[in-house]
């Protein structure tokens, strides 16, 4: 009521035309410019009814009326190197990690070879670093797939983004034969390695 109060102190409304504005029909209004004494009451013709007119297109149906346009392919495009860009960067990011713990694991293994024979305190020192580590890098790993890489690969699938294939093709390339495969061997390394205690003749039972 506030509002329609407000409205018609604005636009010098009667008070027939305060009752009348909470009556008005889709199409009606009420007019007021300046020089006028008063609002006028208006009504336009449905011309979507009177000539109809097809539903307009939206949000996916929009895409085959502009997909071929210069600017939506340029659009597109940026869009899709901005991604590839965000794809590296966070690749970049998980690798360092990786190796990072790819280099304290050989120093673990050699540690655990050097020490066969050793005490079960050792042993068990040894395997539960080795569990540790593979744990951060499991984690790592996941959160990096689920969270970086299958969004931004995704998202360079279509025509739209021809331009970004080549990296999209280097980085799935760099992941599939890299990053993934060298991940799982070093945690298998970590996974015999956090047995060792279970093996060790001191250590069983424990």
């Amino acid at each position: 009521m506030d509002d329609r109060e407000d409205l018609g102190a604005t636009m010098l409304f009667g008070s027939l035309e305060m009752e009348e504005i909470a009556r008005l029909q889709p199409g009606e209004v009420f007019f007021f410019t300046e020089g006028y004494f008063g609002p006028r009451r208006l009504a336009t013709p449905d011309i979507h009814a009177q000539f109809a007119f097809p539903v307009p297109p939206f949000g996916a149906g929009i895409l085959p009326h502009i997909r071929n346009k210069p600017w939506f392919r340029k659009a597109a495009e940026t869009r899709a190197l901005a991604e590839m860009e965000l794809l590296r960067e966070g690749m970049d990011r998980f690798d360092s990690l990786r190796i990072e713990l790819t280099r304290r694991t050989s120093r673990l293994a050699k540690s655990s070879a050097a020490k066969v024979g050793d005490t079960s305190e050792e042993a068990g020192r040894i395997a539960r670093e080795a569990s540790r580590l593979r744990r951060s890098l499991a984690s790592a790993l996941a959160a990096f797939i689920r969270d970086t890489y299958r969004p931004l690969i995704a998202g360079t699938e279509s025509p739209e983004c021809a331009p970004a294939a080549v990296v999209r093709k280097q980085l799935v390339e760099r992941f599939e034969s890299v990053t993934k495969p060298d991940s799982q061997s070093c945690m298998e390394i970590l996974s015999r390695l956090a047995r060792l205690n279970d093996h060790h003749p001191l250590g069983q039972g424990r």
